[in-house]
């Protein structure tokens, strides 16, 4: 375990948290928290650190170390796909389930500021669709789910193979997505009416094959040493290239890109250097990072919606108002992690093994 990645994995979550505190406070519902604007669009960062981890965590925990036949791979593929389908998934329905009769009886409270109603047969099973999925955040795994695909098919590689070959179809779909927004290949559907199109192209794939070149140095232990120096040679730069462009999402990856990697190798260089502290709470965040991040958008409606509804705000203002969503997430992410998402991960692995044999 490595328990700086899990400290960035929560810190990352909490700061989604405290963006859409001030997305969902000010802009949807018109609160009085425009004190809170400045440090939204950074906070948001969190999402794109996010898809960094993934790409290295892949690489450095389920990689092949060298190419194998397709047939001898098949068995470490199969644990690839079910590692990440009940790491994915189960906390996941657990909350569309808990949305689905407030979907049904009252659309107009799930993503109101949506063009159309989310498609619940789609957000359930994490498929691309037109419209945004029940649980907002669900758009970063429908990149992640899509991420594994490809990642498992290409398993049998082999780690540097593998990484080599997905960096560069990264780059290839990226580099057509934005020949198409700018009029190339019109004889080609429009990437931007294809949702799956929509991911193929995005240049959030880079985020992953960033990751994944990251977890090929950092397997290297003669270029491990590298990692801190150089991440603290490039922090100066990062900062100030972030700092005097002004954040449009319309270049959100140019803007952010660097100084996410940056962050993400910092982290990563206090571990090779074993600057490792707060052990305990660093594995706490990393457990409820994930419940922290899906369940936080809930707890923020629902809180909101009742100090809209019995008119709190002459109780008390936003601000106050955010730190008892803070609390209130925290405590909800760690009670959905350590009484349901991890006796149930712990129940599956078993049962796979006991029915097919692979250690999960």
């Amino acid at each position: 375990m490595i328990y700086n990645l899990q400290l960035l994995r929560f810190l990352a979550a909490f700061a989604v948290l405290c963006a859409h505190l001030i997305l969902f406070g000010i802009a949807k519902y018109g609160l009085d928290g425009t004190h809170l604007s400045d440090p939204a669009g950074f906070m948001m960062m969190g999402v794109d650190i996010f898809f960094i981890l993934s790409g290295f965590i892949m690489v450095y925990t389920s990689s092949l170390d060298a190419p194998m036949h397709p047939r001898d791979a098949a068995s470490k593929t199969l644990t690839f796909y079910i590692k990440r389908i009940t790491r994915i998934y189960p906390i996941w329905w657990l909350l569309c389930l808990m949305l689905l009769p407030v979907l049904l009886f009252y659309s107009g409270w799930v993503n109101s500021s949506a063009d159309a109603p989310p498609s619940f047969l789609h957000s359930f099973f994490l498929i691309p669709h037109e419209t945004v999925p029940l649980i907002v955040v669900g758009w970063t795994l429908e990149f992640e789910m899509f991420f594994y695909l490809f990642f498992g098919l290409t398993l049998w590689l082999g780690r540097k193979m593998q990484v080599a070959i997905l960096c560069l179809a990264a780059g290839a779909c990226v580099l057509y997505g934005a020949l198409n927004s700018i009029g190339h290949f019109a004889p080609i559907p429009d990437t931007a009416a294809n949702p799956y199109l929509l991911i193929l192209t995005s240049p959030f794939l880079l985020y992953f094959a960033a990751g994944m070149v990251i977890g090929l140095i950092y397997m290297r232990k003669t270029l491990q040493r590298y990692i801190m120096p150089l991440a603290l040679i490039a922090l100066p730069l990062t900062l100030a290239y972030t700092a005097s462009h002004e954040y449009q999402s319309i270049d959100r990856i140019a803007h952010f890109m660097p100084l996410s990697i940056n962050i993400f190798m910092i982290f990563l260089g206090l571990d090779v250097q074993k600057i490792i502290v707060f052990k305990s709470f660093c594995k706490w965040g990393g457990n409820i990072s994930y419940a922290l991040y899906l369940l936080h958008i809930l707890v923020i409606a629902a809180a909101v919606r009742i100090y809209i509804t019995f008119n709190l705000d002459t109780y008390f203002n936003y601000t106050v108002l955010a730190l008892l969503i803070t609390v209130g997430s925290l405590i909800g992410a760690s009670m959905l992690y350590y009484f349901f998402e991890a006796p149930l991960l712990k129940a599956l692995r078993e049962r796979v093994k006991r029915r097919t044999g692979i250690e999960n």
